[in-house]
């Protein structure tokens, strides 16, 4: 049977690699589908377009960045983190249940 401290330090472990892939995958994200456009010249609503869809007029590209929040990018960013953070408490409530409810579990 482990130690309590083996148990708290495989779940941090796995909580800090957790993480760490989630900002790793956010940024080749952001790198991908708003950098690299954006390095290449184009402005926000030729992205907007590029994304949404093909040869929308102005005015529609406007409405549909706004109804999506393109202009509020914190935002977003905070709830992604928020909703990922969650996840991962979530996961380690239930690895710890796990180890709890079945003996044969180690870590």
């Amino acid at each position: 049977m482990p130690t309590l401290y083996q148990m708290i330090r495989f779940i941090i472990r796995r909580l800090i690699v957790t993480v760490f892939l989630l900002i790793v995958v956010s940024m080749i994200t952001f790198a991908i589908f708003f950098l690299i456009p954006r390095l290449a010249g184009q402005n926000s609503y030729q992205l907007a377009s590029q994304y949404v869809g093909r040869n929308p007029t102005p005015a529609a590209i406007h409405a549909i960045e706004q109804k999506l929040g393109f202009n509020d990018l914190p935002q977003i960013l905070g709830v992604v983190m928020l909703t990922a953070f969650f996840v991962v408490i979530a996961n380690l409530i239930v690895d710890i249940l796990y180890a709890v409810v079945d003996p044969r579990v180690r870590y």
